[in-house]
């Protein structure tokens, strides 16, 4: 579930939200355009992305500056990358 979609202070986006189940972890997301989804404009690992398993709480920092992000004219989306195996190995 996503709570909050930020713009962050170097022109990326910060996204906090939860994870409803807990046996499924997050490992990647990435801005897209809505017309080119298997292209990414920008992408992160694990390592932009802070998760407490106690609450299921995350929050993911994709780095700016993206071009356009919130007010450009070509719509954008976030893709999630989520994984049912080895949740805890992410």
């Amino acid at each position: 579930m996503i709570n909050q979609v930020g713009q962050s202070e170097d022109g990326g986006v910060d996204i906090r939200g939860v994870m409803l189940n807990k046996e499924i972890g997050l490992y990647a997301a990435s801005v897209v355009a809505a017309n080119k989804m298997e292209k990414d404009i920008k992408a992160v690992d694990p390592t932009n992305i802070q998760y407490d398993k106690g609450t299921g709480e995350f929050m993911i920092q994709i780095p700016g500056p993206i071009d356009d992000l919130f007010y450009g004219q070509e719509e954008k989306l976030i893709k999630f990358f989520i994984r049912r195996t080895q949740v805890d190995k992410i």
